[in-house]
């Protein structure tokens, strides 16, 4: 069964950088924009992992992990928290006590196309050891709690610039036919695994030179996917670093 992957992040590049970077693993993806719209996923669902960006327009990430953990059913799984980049955000002491306090798993400061998520979350999935539940844990009253807060609040928070959206002419589309390519090499390359083990002694050689040859074609699209994710990141960046530009002009 695939492990179901909650991403919070008002930022929709982000959600989808992070969900390019995960794809390989076939993991259940849901996004969320908002911190109430991350609440009511949680009152409901139980994700394996959770990846929440600190900075949500209306409820910080470490709000919600700290809520996460004073909850029994949710107190467990894994919580990776990103911020923003260093020349807008730098980790100074108080954030880290911060992040500390609200006990997540892990802090990654963005850009994070170069972090190795994809592999810190899957150390997170199959931890050496269980996490263990404190006692007295509460129930999802809490969660409700802070949703109902927030809907009383009704207050409006800065969203990134509509008038400078991620417009790369191509980017999209590329992304698309990427993580298609991507499912339809992973697919070839467990046909051929399959049929290795059906077939006669005398065919063997010829189909792994065939696996072979499919395995690294998916190594090259790998570092297709890399490479773009890194361009994505970039253009990001320029985008937040603008956005703030004009914020405090």
């Amino acid at each position: 069964m695939a492990h179901k992957v909650l991403i919070a992040d008002n930022d929709a590049t982000q959600r989808q950088l992070i969900d390019m970077l995960l794809t390989a693993d076939n993991y259940s993806i849901t996004g969320c924009e908002t911190g109430r719209e991350t609440l009511e996923f949680l009152q409901n669902h139980t994700p394996d992992i959770v990846i929440l960006d600190l900075k949500l327009p209306d409820i910080s990430g470490a709000d919600i992990c700290d809520k996460m953990r004073r909850v029994k059913r949710l107190s467990s799984i894994p919580v990776v928290l990103t911020t923003p980049p260093k020349e807008i955000v730098d980790l100074d002491e108080d954030l880290r006590a911060l992040l500390k306090l609200v006990r997540a798993d892990l802090v990654i400061q963005k850009p994070i196309g170069d972090k190795n998520l994809r592999e810190r979350v899957q150390n997170l999935l199959e931890p050496e050891e269980p996490r263990q539940v404190e006692e007295g844990k509460h129930n999802t009253l809490i969660i409700e709690q802070a949703l109902n807060s927030l809907r009383r609040s009704n207050t409006r928070h800065l969203t990134p610039v509509p008038d400078a959206p991620y417009k790369t002419p191509g980017n999209n589309g590329e992304l698309e036919a990427l993580r298609a390519e991507n499912a339809r090499l992973q697919a070839e390359v467990t046909r051929l695994e399959a049929r290795l083990n059906e077939l006669s002694q005398e065919d063997v050689a010829g189909l792994k030179e065939q696996l072979v040859l499919q395995r690294d074609e998916l190594a090259d699209f790998r570092e297709k996917n890399h490479a773009l994710t890194q361009q994505l990141e970039v253009l990001q960046q320029k985008r937040k670093r603008g956005f703030f530009a004009r914020l405090f002009s």
